[in-house]
């Protein structure tokens, strides 16, 4: 363990300046710090509906409602205040809007959604959008209650429902994904350097073994994947995105990058040359992507990723067999690609 710690410090103090790796870092910045108009113009460009059908975020929203008809799905109708405060509270509702009557031809309404509800800004939209269809005016006023917020329907939510639906299933997955993919040819750079300097020889004539030089090359990734979708996450819950079940979706994104890292040593060990161990790589990446679009879409990374970000009470089972697979590619690359190591010194 010792020695597997020694080799990922060094290789930690020798990449976090590489231009390739801080290019990466930068390129993701712009993706997050874009975010909000890049969803914007995923909208023009495709057709909403087709996400909305595939991962079906508006049924993933429940929204309380009292002495009003809306025509939304996941509605709870509640004949006392009280009542629908109370459900708010406990989260079994993520909006309640409440009719306060009509005065002059002006129907007046409370809304209020909780501060710290990933699904406000989503409940909101759609009651605003509901309501604007129905092309009533809309009189509110604000008010504030524990961490209960009365939102202004019409200038409260800076991003529509179409562009909230873009960022969980496009963008929010993106941005995460990308860091698990390029983990494995991290993984590349890090074992072929060591081959191609003829280093790693030097180092076996330590006690250092095989097993040791690999996992130092496959954690080393996987950790920093981990690290950088923490920040990624921290970053969109400060631009007031909430994301739900960190607690399982950092853990998820760890196992699928410790599968591409492991891929990553397996082709180092076999071709022992940079460019032919990222060609593989990348072709593999590519199949890998194109398999995931044949699974059924509650076992894709980005429906998994999507799904634990918006729902509080999604119990991810689906997540357990990820985490079976990539310890099966672990140990096995762990196997083969020490075999094949051994065949190098």
């Amino acid at each position: 363990m010792r020695e597997t710690l020694s080799i990922m410090k060094k290789d930690f103090n020798s990449i976090r300046f590489e231009r390739s790796y801080l290019s990466i870092l930068i390129l993701q910045l712009v993706l997050f710090a874009t975010a909000r108009s890049f969803s914007a113009g995923m909208i023009l460009l495709s057709s909403p509906e087709s996400a909305q059908e595939v991962f079906e975020l508006e049924k993933l929203v429940r929204i309380g409602v009292m002495n009003f008809n809306l025509s939304l799905e996941n509605l709870s109708y509640f004949n006392d205040k009280r009542e629908g405060m109370k459900a708010l509270e406990e989260g079994e509702i993520n909006a309640f809007l409440v009719f306060l009557g009509e005065e002059n031809g002006v129907k007046e309404f409370e809304l209020y959604a909780r501060r710290d509800d990933p699904k406000r800004e989503l409940a909101v939209s759609l009651v605003r959008s509901e309501l604007k269809e129905l092309k009533e005016e809309i009189q509110l006023e604000r008010m504030e209650e524990k961490d209960i917020l009365l939102q202004f329907l019409e200038n409260s939510v800076e991003m529509n429902t179409r562009e909230l639906e873009v960022i969980y299933t496009f963008v929010l997955p993106l941005l995460l994904l990308f860091s698990v993919l390029i983990s494995g040819s991290l993984t590349i750079d890090l074992i072929t350097e060591e081959l191609e300097r003829k280093t790693y020889s030097s180092l076996l004539s330590s006690p250092l073994k095989p097993h040791h030089f690999l996992n130092a090359k496959i954690w080393l990734p996987s950790i920093l994947t981990a690290f950088q979708s923490s920040i990624w996450i921290f970053l969109f819950l400060f631009q007031e995105i909430y994301i739900q079940n960190v607690h399982f979706l950092l853990p998820f994104l760890f196992s699928l990058s410790l599968l591409y890292s492991s891929v990553g040593a397996l082709f180092s060990s076999f071709f022992k040359r940079n460019k032919s161990a990222q060609l593989a790589y990348t072709v593999f990446m590519l199949l890998s992507l194109t398999y995931f679009l044949g699974l059924p879409v509650r076992f894709t990374p980005s429906y998994i990723i999507t799904r634990l970000s918006l729902d509080p009470f999604y119990f991810p089972s689906d997540v357990f067999l990820w985490f079976a697979l990539s310890a099966l590619f672990y140990l096995s690359s762990l196997f083969l690609s020490s075999y094949l190591l051994r065949e190098a010194k």
